[in-house]
């Protein structure tokens, strides 16, 4: 089985009280009441994009390592997000 693990921020919208995911290095967002809804939203979106990149047999981002995101956004929550690809080439979520 094959990972892929992205860092992602998370950001709290205090107008909505909603918070927001992003995955900077593939411009993916994902949305929530909650910081666990918005990392499935953002995982979910993860997920179609490896299927997307498979599938057309595109090249894959390399993801900037976590420390650096951590750094970049020292007041935010920094979270890692992964999507799995089984042998098959099937996107497989845990």
């Amino acid at each position: 089985m094959q990972k892929f693990v992205y860092p992602a921020v998370v950001y709290h919208d205090e107008d909505t009280n909603t918070y927001v995911m992003t995955i900077d290095d593939l411009y993916i967002a994902g949305e929530g009441d909650s910081v666990e809804e918005a990392h499935e939203n953002v995982q979910n979106s993860l997920c179609r994009y490896i299927e997307g990149t498979i599938k057309y047999n595109l090249d894959f981002v390399e993801p900037t390592k976590f420390e650096d995101v951590r750094k970049k956004y020292p007041k935010n929550l920094v979270m890692l997000v992964e999507c799995n690809v089984d042998e098959n080439k099937k996107v497989v979520k845990k």
